[in-house]
Parts: structure tokens; C-alpha cells; sequence
């Protein structure tokens, strides 16, 4: 998902369960998992990328 791709694709599903938990009343919780996807699309950090980094250097191959 750190790929060029990876970003809009996090902007766009992340907005989309915002939108739709909004629309489809009583699905609040779909709406309160939009977030992390939209604002780690919208600065470019991928969750993923940064525990796969953070583990190689744990275990000293970074």
C-alpha cells in the first residue's frame, strides 16, 4: 500500500466509509473507522511500511 496506488486508494476508502456510515444511519462505527485510512493516505504514511521497517531494525537488519 505504499505504492502509488496505495494512496489514493486509502483516500478514496477511507472517505467512502465515512460517507456511507453518515448515509446508512445507525452504522457509526463504519463512519469512525474512515479516519485512519483517509489521513494515512492524505500524509503519505503507510501503517504497514512503518511496522515492517521498525521490525527489521529490531531484529538488526536496518
Amino acid at each position: 500500500m505504499s505504492s502509488p496506488t496505495g494512496r489514493p486508494l486509502r483516500i478514496t476508502a477511507g472517505t467512502a466509509m465515512i460517507a456511507a456510515g453518515a448515509t446508512l444511519g445507525g452504522w457509526w462505527t463504519l463512519a469512525a473507522l474512515g479516519p485512519p485510512p483517509l489521513l494515512t493516505g492524505a500524509f503519505g504514511i503507510c501503517p504497514g511500511t512503518v511496522l515492517a521497517d521498525r521490525r527489521a531494525r529490531l531484529r538488526g537488519h536496518g
